[in-house]
């Protein structure tokens, strides 16, 4: 962390480091990530499934989360900071002209709507699965039927891919 501050220092004096490559604000976010998911692994024990299974959710919500805030933020920079990009960045396709600005929203919120469709969906099918008790028929059967209507739901994304 204490390598966050310096970044410019690192940058005046040609120090071309991990940190002067992303920048405060993502170096920011990995470093918080890593050091959530490090904590977390450490009070870890192996020997308990429960805990297992609690670590890689933690994981899997890590990752999501981060993706999602990794597509507002860069969609929310395009669209706004396009003065600033036509002095800094004029090869970027909403600033050269490339893409109009209604396009560039649309894929913003259609990135959007993709990703916490997908996490939400996952969600569902976790859930309903840590809570399926395998001894009963009809519950397997529900599950099975479950995972289809989820594959139904997924194949009804795939036009905003578009």
């Amino acid at each position: 962390m204490r390598d966050i501050p310096d970044i410019e220092g690192d940058r005046k004096h040609g120090i071309n480091s991990l940190a002067t490559r992303l920048g405060k604000e993502k170096m920011l976010s990995h470093v918080s990530l890593a050091s959530i998911l490090w904590t977390k692994a450490k009070a870890t024990d192996l020997e308990k499934n429960d805990e297992i299974t609690a670590f890689y959710m933690l994981i899997w919500k890590a990752i999501s989360s981060f993706s999602c805030l990794i597509v507002y933020t860069n969609g929310v920079n395009q669209l706004f900071d396009m003065e600033i990009d036509k002095v800094n960045k004029p090869y970027l396709p909403l600033v050269s002209g490339e893409m109009s600005l209604q396009m560039g929203f649309a894929i913003v919120c259609a990135s959007a709507l993709m990703i916490l469709s997908h996490v939400s969906l996952a969600s569902i099918l976790w859930t309903k699965a840590k809570t399926t008790d395998l001894e009963k028929n009809d519950e397997i059967t529900a599950f099975y039927m479950l995972i289809w209507k989820l594959v139904y739901a997924e194949h009804c994304l795939i036009p905003l891919v578009k």
